[in-house]
Formats: C-alpha cells, sequence, structure tokens
C-alpha cells in the first residue's frame, strides 16, 4: 500500500515546477549578445526519479526519502529550444518554448505517457556593468513563465501556474577562467487545482577552464531552496566539457544530486544525476 501511494504521489507531483532560471555548461551569465543580433539556443536533460521525500513521522526511510521499486519507472524529460534577440548592446530578449515529456510506469502493468508543450517563458535580460578596466559585468534578471503547456495530459507538462521571477547575475574574468553567479527568485503562482505553488530560490556558480582554444571544462553548481511552509532545497554539482567555435557552441554535463531535502509545495521526489546538453548557434 505504502508504495502504491508513494508512486500515486510521485505521478502527480513530479512536474509541478519547470525550473527556467538555470542549468549546467553554462548557468546565467551577465552576458548580453549586440543590438540587432539573433542567438538560438536548444538544451535537452533527461531526469530518471529514483526516490520520493515523505514527511511522515512513521515511514521508513533515509532522511525522509523512501527509493522507488526497481520494477518502476518515473521520467521527464525537456527539449528547450530557445531565441535571443539583442535590443541594445545591454538588454537582451529570450523567448522559451519547451517540449515536455513524461513517463510513469508502475510495477503493477500499468503505463502513463504524455509528450507536450510546455510552458512559454520570457526572460529579458539588462546588464548594469560593463565589466570594463577589470571590473566584473552585472546584469538584472527578469521574466514570466505563462502556464500554457499541457495541463490536462497524464502525467501533466505543466501545474498550470503563472510565475514571475526577478534577480540578478554577474561574470569575471579571473585570467584564462570565466566565472559567473546567479541568484533568482520565482513568485510562483496558483497551479491548475488552486494549489499555491512554493516561492523559490535559484542559486547557480559556475566555471570555465578552457583547456585548448575550443575547448573547455565547466564547474558548476546549482541549488534550489524555498522556506514556506517548510523546508525545501535541491544540491546539484554540474561538472561537463563544451567546444566553443566560431558560432556554434556545444557542451555536455550532468547534473549530479548531493544535497536534498523536502516536497511540500514544489516536488517529492527527486534523481540521482541526468544527462545534459545544450548547443548555441550565434548569428553574429
Amino acid at each position: 500500500m505504502r508504495t502504491t501511494a508513494l508512486l500515486a504521489a510521485a505521478a502527480l507531483l513530479f512536474g509541478l515546477v519547470s525550473w527556467a532560471a538555470a542549468g549546467p555548461v553554462v548557468g546565467t551569465s551577465a552576458n548580453t549578445i549586440p543590438q540587432g543580433t539573433f542567438m538560438i539556443d536548444t538544451w535537452t536533460i533527461w531526469k530518471n526519479y529514483t526516490r520520493s521525500y515523505t514527511d511522515n513521522l512513521w515511514a521508513e526511510g533515509d532522511d525522509g526519502w523512501i527509493d522507488f521499486p526497481e520494477a518502476n519507472s518515473i521520467v521527464s524529460a525537456s527539449l528547450v529550444p530557445r531565441v535571443y534577440y539583442g535590443v541594445t548592446d545591454w538588454i537582451t530578449m529570450r523567448v522559451s518554448l519547451p517540449v515536455e515529456y513524461r513517463l510513469f510506469d508502475s510495477e503493477f502493468g500499468s503505463e502513463d505517457t504524455n509528450l507536450a508543450l510546455g510552458d512559454v517563458v520570457i526572460d529579458p535580460k539588462i546588464q548594469l556593468f560593463r565589466g570594463e578596466d577589470g571590473y566584473p559585468r552585472v546584469a538584472f534578471l527578469t521574466g514570466v513563465r505563462l502556464g500554457t503547456g499541457d495541463v490536462d495530459g497524464t502525467p501533466s507538462c505543466s501545474d498550470g501556474s503563472t510565475d514571475f521571477v526577478v534577480g540578478g547575475a554577474v561574470t569575471h574574468d579571473l585570467g584564462p577562467i570565466v566565472a559567473h553567479a546567479t541568484a533568482v527568485y520565482w513568485f510562483n503562482g496558483e497551479n491548475d487545482n488552486g494549489h499555491d505553488i512554493k516561492n523559490l530560490w535559484s542559486t547557480t556558480v559556475s566555471l570555465e577552464d578552457p583547456l585548448t582554444e575550443n575547448w573547455s571544462l565547466h564547474w558548476e553548481v546549482t541549488g534550489y531552496l524555498g522556506e514556506e511552509p517548510a523546508d525545501y532545497y535541491r544540491f546539484y554539482a554540474c561538472p561537463g566539457v563544451a567546444y566553443n567555435g566560431e558560432r556554434v557552441t556545444w557542451g555536455l554535463s550532468s547534473m549530479i544530486s548531493f544535497a536534498s531535502h523536502g516536497g511540500g509545495g514544489v516536488s517529492y521526489v527527486d534523481f540521482d544525476w541526468a544527462p545534459y546538453f545544450k548547443i548555441y548557434y550565434r548569428f553574429f
């Protein structure tokens, strides 16, 4: 009975939040693109969820975490193309239109899958300091995630809420290494069932460490934190490698979970690791 309840909860809740603020290789920087130019990128990730969090006092598990039976599969995947446009040299607009995939396969032989559009995200970046004379580049980040994704499928690919984000990014050249740091706060609305989604902090610290003229190693840590009504956090180490060409940049990395707690109001499930791929093309 406990297994059935856990899997049912996971099927309903693993897609509540589709974080769009940052990701590995490389998380959001303070850089903008030149006025009147375009850039496109696409990133994709595959998450195979392995455990569920419960705050039941009588539950058995590791700090509230209970592993799913091996016969079950709970998977989410995202393919997210994004278009950038340089409004000015210091304002870049970005629009994202994700395609989402969900799979819930239970040990009892039932399987539910859903492939559908996710939530459109519009998030401009405003560069406040250009980073001249050895100073870091600093940008203001803001945006909105519209509840345009599929909420009726089983499992759903959106929670139906409209969410807003504000925050900042810093990029600084440390000799050959480039460092990025971001912190944004998501004001999440009510989902399609009228439940209030927990507001979240999203933070990223990353380093680009060049190996050759075109190849670099990337070291990144990404975290998500919330407090009300109960503590919630997820932290991931994201090592990766990237190739930087004249117009094309691509990178491959892995999100590796190293600290996680809580679930109420966000998501009750987590994964051990997830492969991540991103590719950019610059029209300038």
